[in-house]
């Protein structure tokens, strides 16, 4: 696949998604998922809570094209073999679990449960995800070159062990000639261009000129000037006298107001040296429900837990446990105590709630030591509101023995 096709897959990507999102839809909610570290320099897992927008949304506005079609499938594969890496599979591969970061990088969503798979690349459920993995590529691959589209029927044709892995499909497609697959690109957008109309300049009119010899024997040879208008003349015969409009007296104040009058402006004075107190009085006194026994708790919308890495073996490892916590309106503590699979409670910590927050984050190191497995979930519970989130972890040992295992937060 050379790199004049897969150089800007990404782009082209995070173009329908910005588009996708700002046109058709709010901010989307997180979900748990699966992705490689974009600064790392080996491919390292990393399990985040990333805003679910997938190739399911965009494909349903229209088919992608081939560019972003394949880098999506590259970025797919490489998460897929940094899963196996862990010991389990994905076991759930389409277009709505596979999620379009923001830079235009595709990343996967960590199901529920998800299956153990062998390291030496066999099993059923590697099996399976070989399967879905050709599904999503001809799902995605809607109009590809004749070659291309032989490597893909191929590809879902036999028994279900015949599948390939993800890579080596790619590197079917990957053979494909650069030109067939440009002859399929279409452009986002495409603008009809309409060649220009010249413009010729209209013609100006040149003025009459009139020569001395030619004069029009009609026409004066002088102008005289307009007469100047007529200024009417008032005449006022003697003897008339001219009357002035005298105003009424004003009436003299009565004893009830010159009375009441001092006390009407003392009365004002009062109301407004009232009104800047109770202002200040108001702006200076504590808060009431900072103290109030009776204030609103946070309201917990939902929360998320995400352990990376969450498959380890003995006889020594450290996770990181993380939980996000969404609440809508009120403020305070929320304790968060973590329980293991055993039942014993690994950590206890306190968020802090302000008014106006929407989203916290707490986390802690969880530390393994012994020989002998730890299988389950990891347990959030959040109090006093009780919401529970929990993650799968495994710490596995090839063999059983008698020591027992202890657990510790960092």
């Amino acid at each position: 696949m050379s790199s004049a096709i897969t150089s800007s897959g990404r782009e082209t990507l995070r173009r329908l998604r910005s588009a996708s999102r700002h046109a058709d839809r709010p901010t989307p909610d997180p979900v748990a998922a699966w992705e490689l570290d974009p600064d790392g320099t080996t491919p390292t897992l990393r399990t985040d809570d990333l805003p679910a927008l997938t190739l399911a949304d965009l494909v349903a506005t229209s088919p992608l094209p081939a560019v972003a079609a394949l880098s999506a499938l590259r970025d797919v594969a490489a998460t897929l073999d940094a899963v196996y890496a862990t010991g389990v599979g994905h076991g759930d591969l389409r277009p709505a679990t596979v999620l379009v970061l923001p830079d235009g990088r595709a990343a996967l969503a960590r199901p529920d449960a998800p299956p153990t798979v062998k390291r030496n690349g066999r099993g059923r459920a590697r099996q399976e995800d070989n399967h879905a993995f050709a599904e999503l590529a001809a799902a995605l691959l809607t109009d590809p070159p004749g070659a291309a589209a032989a490597v893909l029927a191929d590809a879902l044709e036999g028994d279900l062990s015949r599948r390939p892995a993800p890579h080596a499909l790619l590197e079917s497609l990957a053979e494909v000639p650069t030109e067939s697959w440009t002859s399929t690109l279409r452009p986002l957008v495409e603008v009809e261009r309409l060649d220009p109309e010249p413009l010729e300049p209209e013609p100006l009119e040149r003025p009459e000129v009139i020569r001395l010899g030619s004069w029009p024997a009609s026409m004066p040879a002088t102008f005289a000037a307009p007469p100047e208008p007529a200024v009417p003349l008032r005449f006022i015969p003697d003897g008339v006298e001219e009357r002035q409009r005298q105003r009424p007296p004003t009436r003299d104040r009565t004893l009830v107001r010159k009375v009441m009058e001092p006390f009407v402006v003392l009365a004002g004075f009062v109301l407004v040296a009232a009104g800047a107190g109770g202002g200040a009085f108001l702006l200076l006194s504590p808060s009431s429900s900072a103290g109030d026994p009776g204030a609103t708790t946070p309201q917990v919308r939902r929360a998320a837990v995400s352990v990376t890495p969450p498959h380890a073996q003995c006889p020594h490892a450290s996770m990181h446990v993380a939980i996000t916590i969404v609440v809508d309106g009120g403020e305070g503590d929320l304790q968060v105590r973590w329980r293991l699979p055993d039942g014993r409670v690994a950590h206890s910590q306190t968020v802090s709630v302000d008014d106006g927050d929407d989203t916290l984050r707490a986390a802690f190191d969880l530390t393994f030591a012994g020989n002998d497995s730890v299988v389950g979930d990891v347990v959030a519970i959040i109090s006093p509101v009780g919401v529970r989130a929990s993650a799968p972890i495994r710490y596995v040992c090839p063999t059983e023995r008698r020591n027992p295992d202890r657990a510790t937060a960092a």
